[in-house]
């Protein structure tokens, strides 16, 4: 089942004996140059279109296609995961997503209930677990960063996390918190902190993430934090929560006669309520649910702007989630300079071409050049400003 408010996510799932939530968020990026890449000025658009010509086009892809599949970097990466033990608790007896506040409650047959959610405006995630036994508790679960398959052939849709290079981070415990910080490259560096309180036979608890170095990042650590917010309680969190999400629904409605489409409807608009905000960057290809399978996600999580990226946004218009959509604006402005230093660079132009395949920070990718650096990218892009 999917959580999320545009920054951070959870993925809702059971993992052999493990209740599981894959715990994701958006600035989690390896924003390394690829291996290999060469420079867009020395290897341009001129120099493609004359290897086109020769009818001699291997050498275009072993410029570009081939550093996409065999560097792993940069790329999106996943965060780490919360699980708790089911073995207590017996069969799951019932699981539900409620679209209208954005819950999700799953029921043992043992008697036992979960609750959880991301808070539509907060990093943070809550669960609250009730009949449960004595010593019930999460277990904060890392990725494997170092991994004996390190040095393995890489290609686009399944990468070794060892191939990063990264040392395995660390987790650790004191009383009812645990945090886990795992180092990456250039001095980057992300936690994940939670903090729970049992009462009886019940369990809550709240989760945040956070990369760093991140500005806007307050100066409270991230313990302190999410022992803080898990002072609030969870009856106060989905109050707030709920309120977000109420006016959201608020914003229109349709009524469709067939139910299989009309419950499709209203689960896509749940998935864009759950992944847009205006503060966001736009909808990458797995969103704020970066696959949780021990690799790099595939196509590295990247964004990939054709429909993945355009038609993803298209619901805001006329569904009259307009401040939602801006976040694609906004980006994509704040990107500018990126793509004006790629128009030059590679297409020895002055404006604004959009690469098609593209980092956080709006920087090409490489990849299938036909494609990934099309002169047609940047037209699609700007009819969302006409459209908002």
């Amino acid at each position: 089942m999917p959580l999320g408010n545009a920054i951070v996510g959870a993925l809702i799932w059971q993992k052999d004996s493990m209740l599981r939530m894959s715990l994701d968020h958006v600035g989690l990026w390896d924003l390394r140059p690829m291996v290999n890449g060469d420079s867009l000025s020395k290897y341009n658009f001129k120099w493609v279109e004359s290897q086109v010509l020769k009818e001699d086009y291997g050498p275009v892809q072993l410029r570009y296609d081939l550093p996409y599949d065999t560097s792993a970097f940069p790329s999106k990466i996943p965060g780490g995961a919360l699980e708790f033990n089911l073995k207590t608790l017996g069969k799951a007896d019932s699981v539900r997503l409620y679209l209208h506040n954005a819950i999700c409650e799953v029921r043992w047959d043992g008697g036992a209930c979960l609750q959880t959610l991301v808070h539509a405006t907060e990093n943070a995630g809550w669960f609250r677990f009730d009949n449960v036994p004595e010593g019930f508790k999460p277990v904060l679960t890392p990725p494997t960063y170092h991994i004996p398959e390190a040095n393995a052939s890489v290609n686009s849709l399944s990468t070794a996390l060892g191939r990063l290079g990264y040392p395995q981070g660390t987790v650790e415990e004191d009383g009812t918190t645990i945090v886990y910080r795992q180092p990456g490259s250039n001095g980057f560096y992300y936690e994940i902190a939670v903090s729970y309180r049992p009462d009886g036979n019940s369990l809550e608890g709240v989760w945040s993430i956070r990369p760093k170095p991140e500005s806007g990042v307050p100066s409270e650590t991230i313990v302190a934090w999410t022992e803080k917010t898990l002072r609030q309680g969870f009856t106060q969190a989905f109050a707030s929560h709920s309120e977000w999400w109420a006016a959201y629904w608020a914003k229109s409605s349709v009524t469709i006669p067939d139910a299989t489409l009309a419950k499709q409807y209203y689960r896509e608009m749940y998935k864009f309520g759950s992944a847009a905000r205006s503060y966001s960057p736009p909808i990458s290809l797995q969103a704020v649910w970066t696959a949780d399978e021990g690799k790099l996600p595939p196509w590295k999580g990247d964004f990939h702007h054709d429909l993945n990226t355009q038609l993803s946004y298209w619901p805001c218009y006329a569904g009259n989630h307009l401040d939602e959509g801006l976040g694609y604006l906004n980006w994509l402005w704040e990107t500018m300079p990126a793509n004006r230093r790629y128009t030059k660079e590679y297409f020895g132009a002055e404006g604004v071409a959009v690469p098609g395949v593209a980092t956080l920070k709006g920087e090409p990718m490489a990849g299938w050049c036909q494609y990934t650096m099309s002169p047609t990218v940047s037209a699609w892009l700007a009819q969302h400003f006409y459209l908002h």
